[in-house]
């Protein structure tokens, strides 16, 4: 960042300074990686100055951002600093993420870096226990009044069902029962919701999204 400072120097002469101001933070890089059910989030600095903390937002869209953690910073360094974070999701197939990183100022001031994106795929756990699963359907999507979740298997085990809001936090839980798992539309507000259905043992096998839209 370049600023032009005009001194007067007696009274006819013009001198012009260039001043070069050092940036809160030179981010190196930021790297989003998916790691089983997760979203790793790597970022490194080569400096900073007076950088209080960093916020950490997650989109759907690339265009509204929703704040899901924040990590301190190192405050003013000359040296290169490592930070890490995990995103817990919930996160639905084939859908992809975006990621942005702010730097917030001890004086409250921030700079927002460049987005990154990943698309989640199929984790670890649903490559090796997919099997048990042959189709999950959410009837009717949208959902108004009342929904099931359908799941078809042909082990007819009972299976855990977690539904999330949008930003990632638990709303209801429950088990199937005969492979169904009635949602409790009347107690959800209108919106996105994400879906887990998973084993006794918490192996995910299948996840999604359904949209409540009340008349």
């Amino acid at each position: 960042m370049k600023k032009l400072v005009s001194l007067i120097i007696g009274l006819s002469s013009l001198a012009t300074l260039h001043v070069f101001s050092i940036p809160p933070v030179d981010l190196l890089f930021f790297n989003v990686t998916q790691q089983g059910n997760t979203v790793l989030l790597e970022w490194e600095t080569n400096s900073e100055v007076n950088n209080d903390l960093f916020t950490i937002e997650r989109s759907l869209d690339g265009l509204t951002f929703n704040e899901i953690d924040t990590v301190s910073g190192s405050g003013t360094t000359v040296t290169s600093m490592s930070y890490s974070l995990i995103d817990p999701g919930p996160f639905t197939i084939s859908t992809i993420y975006y990621y942005r990183l702010r730097q917030t100022d001890f004086d409250a001031s921030f700079d927002t870096f460049s987005m990154v994106s990943i698309q989640f795929v199929t984790s670890i756990n649903q490559t090796t226990k997919a099997p048990m699963i042959t189709n999950v359907t959410v009837y009717p999507n949208p959902l108004s009044d009342k929904g099931r979740i359908t799941i078809e298997s042909p082990a007819h085990s009972e299976f855990n069902v977690k539904i999330f809001g949008i930003l990632g936090n638990e709303v209801v839980s429950g088990k199937t029962k005969n492979q169904e798992y009635l949602i409790p539309v009347g107690s959800l507000k209108s919106g996105m919701y994400l879906y887990e259905v998973s084993s006794a043992k918490d192996d995910v096998y299948d996840s999604g999204k359904f949209l409540i839209d009340h008349p």
